[in-house]
Order: C-alpha cells, then sequence, then structure tokens
C-alpha cells in the first residue's frame, strides 16, 4: 500500500519496507511490537531524514537540540527520529502521530488521530500538524489506502473460508536480538504474530 503517494511525493519511504530494507521488526511481548526504522536511517546518516526534511529546514529545532544534548547526541537523536510502536491493546505511534483505536462493536471501531507535538519546537510542530493533515485527515493520501486495506481484511476475516488467517511469513528466520526481543525482518510478520499472540493467551480460559 502507500505506492501512489509516495511516488506522487518523490518520497524515500517505500524503500524503506523493500526487500532490501535493513529495517526490522520487532516482538517486545505482551502485545506491544515495533516496526525498527533506523538502521536505514542510520545507513542514510543524514539527521531529520526520518521525517523528510533537514536541519538547514528546521533551524530552531536543530539549534535547541544541540543545546540540549550536546551536537553528537542530539545529531543520533535527529537520524533514529521518533519510534513506529504499537501499545498493546489500542495505542499507535506512527513517527508523527498518534492513534488511539477505539472499539464501538466486534465490526465497528473509531480510529482517532492527533500529530504528536514537541514542547518548545514551534518550527518542527508545524510541520507534524501539516504533514499529519495532508496523510490522515478528511483528504489524507495515507488514510485512504489504510481505509481500503482495513475493509480488505475484515471482508477476509467475515468470508470465513478458510477459517483462519496465515500470519507466518518470516517465522522461520526471525531470531532474538540482544536483548531477547524477537526480531525479523521488516517484511515479516512478526508483529503481527506478538500481537495476535498474545491476545489469544488473554482470551483463552486460564
Amino acid at each position: 500500500m502507500h505506492t501512489s503517494i509516495f511516488g506522487v511525493a518523490d518520497s524515500m519511504i517505500g524503500k524503506l519496507y523493500g526487500g532490501a530494507s535493513t529495517a526490522l521488526t520487532r516482538d517486545y511481548g505482551n502485545g506491544h511490537t515495533e516496526i525498527d526504522l533506523r538502521p536505514e536511517f542510520r545507513k542514510r546518516d543524514a539527521p531529520m531524514s526520518w521525517f523528510g526534511t533537514s536541519e538547514e529546514r528546521l533551524p530552531d529545532y536543530t539549534a535547541r537540540m544541540k543545546t540540549a544534548y550536546g551536537d553528537t547526541a542530539a545529531r543520533e537523536i535527529m537520524i533514529d527520529g521518533t519510534p513506529h510502536v504499537m501499545i498493546f491493546p489500542n495505542l499507535f505511534i506512527a513517527e508523527i502521530q498518534m492513534f488511539v483505536i477505539q472499539p464501538l462493536g466486534v465490526d465497528d471501531s473509531v480510529q482517532h488521530v492527533t500529530a504528536l507535538q514537541f514542547k518548545g519546537a514551534p518550527d518542527l510542530n508545524r510541520r507534524l500538524r501539516q504533514q499529519t493533515m495532508g496523510s490522515v485527515g478528511p483528504a489524507g493520501f495515507l488514510l485512504a489506502d489504510d481505509s481500503e486495506m482495513y475493509e480488505r481484511c475484515h471482508r477476509g476475516v467475515l468470508a470465513r473460508n478458510p477459517e483462519w488467517i496465515f500470519l507466518g511469513r518470516g517465522e522461520k528466520r526471525q531470531r532474538q536480538d540482544e536483548l531477547g526481543f524477537t526480531v525479523g525482518h521488516v517484511t515479516d510478520e512478526v508483529p503481527s504474530r506478538g500481537i495476535w499472540t498474545h491476545y489469544r493467551k488473554l482470551m483463552e480460559p486460564a
């Protein structure tokens, strides 16, 4: 998904999720998962690349970061960017946005979203709001793709033929990282397996 908007915007985001990417998926346990894009951003070695911009275009934010953390640490933080993480059961932080999924029924939910905002960073915050409106606002390009994906998944589950969903992509190549968490390639379904394994434990009788 999202190929259309990445192409129109001449974005490098699509490459983060390709077969040649060094980005990872990670299962933290208890349903908490992450898509870790930092390996790719570190290869680029360009501060603010994760945000599609540069230090020069956000001079006030850059200066404040260097004052707060020093040149070296500030550069590392601005290269790594913000997380792409799912906090079970319904909080999703997607780099520049925060989502809360509110279930209304077994087949109905509301997706609330707001732009992340950082204290003392007006130039960064302005761009965060603009990008959020352009991606998941009422006429957002990303929202259209996501809504279609949600609907297709919902129809697939309702079909119940077969009565299971295959989530085995990358299962044979997943491994444990240095902290003991399960990780896989960015195209692997480590997060989905982590979420649904935990959900099953919660729903089954003790």
